[in-house]
């Protein structure tokens, strides 16, 4: 039997243009696989469809086409029942840890939602089932009754962990669950990600910008620039001998702690194109200083290259 948990096939979100103008192609043809237990990193630049990918999966957003199929049953034709069910299969931890939060609800509050919706547990038992929920993320059990204003970012991410573990599921979305932290507090809520995983088997799709703690949580990586994902496979290969020139320029730009150690940059020039407006060809071309007249004219496909898929015609050998 195939361990394979999520399978993506030209997932499609598209929004109207401004004015009626060309629409918003803002994820155009995303196709991957995620396995139970495992984490797949979607990394790229703000406004490359990380995000909107995540949520369309989870049907917080309309994909306009493609498939999602988890655990073989395609979540874009669920009916409100079958949604409704899948919810507590696939939960998302949100990017802001305050604004995801309802300011009007008490941590038991927030905690029991979701518990009793999706019959967890009966009335009689959500006090310590929440309690449960409280220490598996690292905070006390006493704070039952405050509010989300009278916790830290950490605790607040926190908060957000223990209400997406509460109807136990086995996808977590994690869209940009760091971004809002301070660094020290980034590595507790790794650890804490990396431990859940460990004990309770849950896959993660980590949708991140910061290269470096992708690689820290990564079993597979996928890099997406404007809808499209040009280089994906097997974290290490990805990090050790990336093979799209945009993977290139994203790992020379990560800092390193090291004040001796130099890195060739991969200078990228103009700016990121609109996604209502794509150039033609392959749509990195612009920006790309490997770019030749074929770049500007044919759209690359997904090839193999170097034990992965890459979107780039200048990538490894010539295709045939």
């Amino acid at each position: 039997m195939s361990d394979v948990l999520l399978t993506v096939e030209d997932l499609r979100v598209t929004y109207r243009g401004r004015d009626d103008g060309a629409p918003l192609r803002a994820v155009d043809g995303v196709s991957f696989e995620l396995r139970a237990g495992q984490t797949l990193g979607l990394v790229g630049e703000s406004g490359c469809g990380k995000s909107t990918t995540g949520r369309a999966i989870l049907r917080l957003v309309r994909a306009a086409g493609g498939a999602c199929r988890f655990a073989g049953d395609d979540v874009l034709r669920f009916d409100a029942r079958r949604l409704r069910a899948f919810r507590s299969e696939a939960q998302i931890v949100f990017q802001d840890p305050f604004s995801s939060l309802n300011p009007r609800f008490t941590v038991l509050q927030t905690l029991a939602e979701p518990l009793l919706l999706h019959r967890r547990c009966g009335r009689s038992g959500v006090r310590v089932r929440v309690a449960q929920l409280l220490e598996r993320v690292g905070l006390d059990p006493v704070w039952l009754h405050r509010y989300p204003h009278e916790f830290s970012g950490g605790q607040r991410q926190r908060l957000g962990i223990a209400r997406a573990l509460a109807v136990e599921p086995r996808l977590i979305v994690c869209d940009e669950p760091l971004s809002a932290l301070d660094v020290t507090v980034q590595a507790r809520i790794v650890n804490l990600f990396q431990d859940l995983q460990r004990d309770l088997g849950v896959a993660y799709l980590f949708i991140s910008h910061d290269l470096s703690v992708v690689r820290h949580l990564s079993h597979e990586v996928a890099v997406m620039y404007l809808g499209r994902l040009v280089e994906q496979g097997p974290a290490a290969a990805v990090y050790q001998d990336p093979q799209h020139p945009y993977t290139r320029a994203l790992l020379a730009a990560v800092p390193v702690p090291d004040p001796a150690v130099r890195r060739e940059r991969l200078p990228l020039g103009g700016d990121v194109p609109s996604a209502a407006a794509m150039p033609p060809g392959c749509r990195f071309h612009p920006r790309c200083p490997l770019a030749t007249a074929r770049c500007a004219r044919d759209e690359p496909t997904p090839r193999p290259v170097a034990g992965r898929q890459v979107e780039c015609w200048e990538a490894g050998p010539p295709p045939a």
